[in-house]
């Protein structure tokens, strides 16, 4: 009977033992390990003028385009730390509280913490306004003319009444788009919004949004891209169209001052990747026909490109000849645009990185805003028409790279005066951009 008791007691201490290694544990185990209680992550791009921002703080040289950030790290942002606990967040209909929930302000303070240097304008981040109506008068060195989407809209709280980042809980998957801008009446514009990749063959109106493209090695992969836009005045629902005749490039990172482009038609273009690989497409933002200024949000996708199936014993395909090393194009139409001028270097069998001169034709009465600013080697543009008015010219030069117009138009004494009248049409103010006017 002795027996039988002590054996009970020592199963009872082995079991008592066993329950207090355990409760140790679980209390010197940090939280992320005993349990996260926010999976996965959500994603943010940052851009200025139509260009996505490049870090310079703790993580610098990296680009914030449709960056991965956990959705526990952003929870575990402390407000305490920015002196703003008054936006801790409640929700807007109930006013229940939720101090830990990964909003979209504690990703701002993240992407601080962790991505932002010294090199801003101003301070990091100065705050005013209520909870519920959280104003950011600056952010990133930037002053308050900037807007932020979320999940491709412009967010809501209700009908009517914008929802502001003290207030939106992120979850998995979600994505979050901060546009700042110099052009104060951006937002006016009627190309002004954010733009987005969509799948290829979508209806613009309601596509649905994309990060990543599949290709395959050697054929062509059509890429298109939507611009959204709220009524940021009234609170309205966003809107979307075809995101035409924005800068398009591709290669195997983001990057921001990459010059060789081609341009977007009627939202869509086709790329093709001649080896297998992991590559990126991103577009810049839009130039707006009304203010002449960027109006507009940069956007990137991932493209996945396999090799392609051979059939057996299929002979491999011959090497393709180099490009030519075209240096002057000849552009003769009654109006020539980005697009057009696209056609003309494929045409002569040039491209972006060997011309360095268009000729601007007899037949010419109109250059469309910013149809050259894909071509960063193009100094010189020779005109030989006769037809241009100040009108048919404005913010033709807008981000190019042309600094002399050349008048050709007939003789020396026409050329002349073709000159005192190309001078007063091609100017910074009129034609976007100073040149020199000569014959």
């Amino acid at each position: 009977m002795i027996v039988k008791m002590l054996s009970a007691r020592r199963a009872d201490v082995r079991i008592l033992f066993l329950a207090l290694i355990l409760l140790a544990c679980m209390l010197f185990l940090p939280a992320k390990v005993m349990a996260e209680e926010y999976p996965g992550s959500a994603f943010i791009s940052l851009s200025n003028d139509g260009k996505f921002v490049v870090s310079d703080g703790a993580r610098s040289g990296v680009t914030i385009a449709h960056l991965e950030v956990p959705l526990q790290d952003v929870a575990d942002v402390k407000l305490e730390d920015w002196n703003l606990e008054k936006y801790s967040y409640t929700d807007y209909n109930t006013g229940e509280p939720d101090p830990n929930a990964p909003t979209v302000l504690k990703l701002y303070l993240y992407l601080l913490e962790n991505y932002y240097g010294s090199a801003g304008n101003g301070n990091a981040l100065v705050t005013s306004g209520d909870p519920h109506s959280f104003f950011m008068n600056t952010f990133w060195g930037h002053d308050c003319n900037l807007l932020y989407y979320v999940n491709g809209q412009y967010p809501l709280f209700k009908p009517g009444w914008g929802a502001t980042a003290d207030g939106i809980i992120l979850e998995e998957g979600d994505f979050v788009d901060v546009a700042m801008f110099t052009d104060w009446g951006f937002y006016l514009d009627s190309a002004a919004g954010f733009n987005y990749f969509v799948r290829a063959g979508s209806d613009p109106v309601d596509g649905e949004i994309t990060f990543a493209y599949k290709a395959v090695a050697g054929e062509p992969l059509t890429v298109q891209a939507v611009r959204g836009m709220g009524n940021v005045s009234e609170g309205k629902d966003t809107a979307y169209s075809a995101a035409d005749d924005l800068a398009l490039h591709y290669g195997p990172a983001v990057d921001v001052d990459d010059v060789s482009r081609i341009t977007l038609q009627e939202g869509k273009a086709d790329i093709v990747f001649e080896k297998p690989g992991e590559y990126y497409v991103w577009i810049d933002g839009g130039i707006g026909p009304d203010t002449g200024e960027v109006v507009s949000s940069p956007n990137v996708a991932k493209v996945t490109v396999t090799g392609p199936v051979k059939p057996e014993g299929e002979d491999p395909k011959p090497a393709k000849e180099p490009a030519k090393s075209v240096r002057t194009v000849t552009l003769d139409g009654k109006t020539i645009s980005a697009g057009m001028v696209d056609n003309a270097v494929k045409a002569a069998g040039g491209s972006a990185q060997t011309v360095t001169t268009f000729i601007i034709g007899k037949k010419v009465k109109k250059i469309s805003k910013g149809a050259f600013s894909k071509y960063g080697n193009v100094t010189v543009l020779e005109v030989q028409s006769k037809k241009l008015k100040k009108k048919s010219v404005k913010g033709s030069l807008k981000g190019s790279a042309v600094t002399t117009v050349k008048v050709s138009v007939g003789s020396k004494k026409v050329n002349k005066k073709y000159v005192k009248k190309y001078k007063k049409i091609f100017t910074k103010k009129n034609a976007g951009k100073k040149v020199n006017v000569t014959k």
